[in-house]
């Protein structure tokens, strides 16, 4: 270049290599065979990536690399294919000064609230990670666990709900990798229709009458002094006008009160909790 001293022409030969070395090392983003498109949605921008599969049971846990100036950050969800969903679970630091960035991904396998999705693992199934930092994170065998880039659903002794099923939220790890959440959660009894199931009932002559009672529940009944006579019963209260009482088996229950002087026999139905 014109008035370009020594210096300067060595500086701008320099930069140029620079980025011509830098360049090459990022050559196989778009010439390699695993060469793909992937859309990030918190931009909805398509970039060329190359996508490594574990193809492990389940879910993958894939290496990802994009172009280094290319807007995808640490937990960002991502498409591959429209179809596939993953995040971003955690940088891999490369030594190298070298033009493109690598991270671990995780596909997801479950919709959760029908709002985010998130990678469940069952409590059959370990969940490794294919990282250089030599990550091995294994669930306890009998606790599911759910990974997910954390937000404001997620909340220990929280519900979420997934495949049908209503989960409560135990505990969580938040700081083992910035921005990512390690909940273990477990089973939580889900929500009936219970209009639905009262109408099974009486199709099948099981609805419940004023005379059922179910093991362990207290009822009260009106007897003189508190009288009350019964086999498989605990007494937990009497008065001058009532007694209460608990069956304490399943099946046919008779019980003698006492009214206007005279013994009375009354049956109940007792079930099963």
């Amino acid at each position: 270049m014109p008035n370009e001293n020594a210096y300067e022409r060595f500086r701008r030969v320099h930069k140029v290599g620079v980025s011509c070395t830098n360049k090459k090392t990022s050559y196989f983003i778009q010439n390699h065979e695993s060469s793909t498109e992937i859309t990030v949605v918190r931009t909805g921008e398509e970039l060329p990536a190359v996508m490594v599969m574990n193809h492990a049971e389940g879910a993958d846990n894939s290496l990802l690399y994009v172009y280094a100036d290319a807007d995808i950050n640490l937990g960002d969800y991502f498409t591959w294919k429209e179809d596939y969903h993953f995040f971003a679970l955690e940088r891999v630091t490369i030594i190298k000064d070298v033009d493109f960035k690598k991270f671990t991904a995780l596909e997801c396998n479950v919709l959760v609230n029908d709002q985010f999705w998130a990678f469940f693992a069952g409590n059959k199934r370990a969940f490794k990670t294919t990282s250089l930092m030599g990550g091995f994170y294994e669930t306890d065998t009998l606790q599911p666990i759910l990974i997910a880039p954390i937000n404001d659903e997620l909340k220990i002794n929280g519900y979420i709900r997934f495949n049908n099923q209503e989960w409560r939220i135990l505990s969580a790890d938040l700081d083992s990798i910035s921005g990512i959440g390690y909940y273990y959660i477990d089973r939580a009894l889900n929500a009936r229709d219970l209009e639905s199931e009262m109408d099974n009932l009486e199709e099948n002559d099981l609805a419940p009458s004023a005379s059922t009672l179910y093991v362990g529940q207290e009822h009260t009944v009106d007897t003189e002094q508190g009288y009350i006579v019964a086999n498989n019963i605990v007494v937990v209260k009497r008065t001058a006008t009532t007694a209460t009482f608990k069956p304490t088996e399943a099946g046919l229950l008779s019980v003698t009160l006492r009214r206007n002087g005279n013994p009375v026999s009354i049956s109940y139905e007792v079930r099963e909790v």
